[in-house]
């Protein structure tokens, strides 16, 4: 009988991150990012992660318990409580900046996950609330890094950061140094979205 594993994604990385062992990714995201304006302004981050097949593997095999290659209801929640709610001792390994000031990030909300393939595929939203600039525009940059390089985040390019609702934006890649903790670590490349009301 297969023996369960990987049963938690947060608790996995809540026992790796604790330590500086780990010198290469083993677990590789692609991401995308949506980012939704209101008529305030910003009003959420949409991220979607897809995972490598042999992460997945193991949870699709835990969480699709009827096998029938997608998450119910039920199975949804139990794989959120069980494998994306523990992220949240790391803040979801998300970090946005405008300037040098940290913006506060609200928790996620609207969580779905689904089977594409063979890979599993999170999607989820970060509540913000970023009013309009004054006058011009409004620049803010956004990380998806994991300081202990466990995890290997793709960086959202301009292909796959869109934007809804009425902005003008414009969105490339910048480094913004940092102190390295761990052997095998690299700068990060932030991702730089400028905005402004449409019209």
């Amino acid at each position: 009988m297969i023996k369960r594993h990987a049963k938690a994604l947060g608790v996995i990385l809540g026992l790796l991150l604790c330590t500086g062992l780990w010198a290469h990714p083993h677990v590789f995201i692609e991401q995308s990012l949506r980012l939704d304006f209101e008529e305030s302004g910003l009003g959420s981050l949409a991220f979607a992660w897809e995972f490598d097949e042999l992460f997945s593997s193991p949870l699709i095999l835990d969480y699709d318990r009827d096998r029938d290659g997608r998450f119910g209801p039920e199975e949804t929640r139990a794989l959120k409580a069980g494998a994306f709610d523990n992220l949240s001792k790391f803040h979801w390994f998300i970090s946005v900046q405008e300037g040098v000031k940290a913006l506060p990030l609200g928790s996620p909300r609207n969580f779905s996950a689904e089977i594409k393939g063979n890979r599993l595929v999170y999607r989820f939203e970060i509540p913000m609330a970023l009013s309009w600039a004054a006058t011009g525009s409004r620049r803010i940059s956004i990380l998806v890094y994991d300081e202990s390089y466990f995890v290997a985040y793709s960086l959202p390019t301009a292909l796959s950061t869109t934007f809804r609702g009425p902005v003008e934006a414009r969105t490339g890649g910048e480094v913004i140094k940092r102190s390295l903790e761990y052997p095998g670590q690299y700068q990060p490349t932030w991702t730089f979205v400028e905005f402004r009301r449409k019209g």
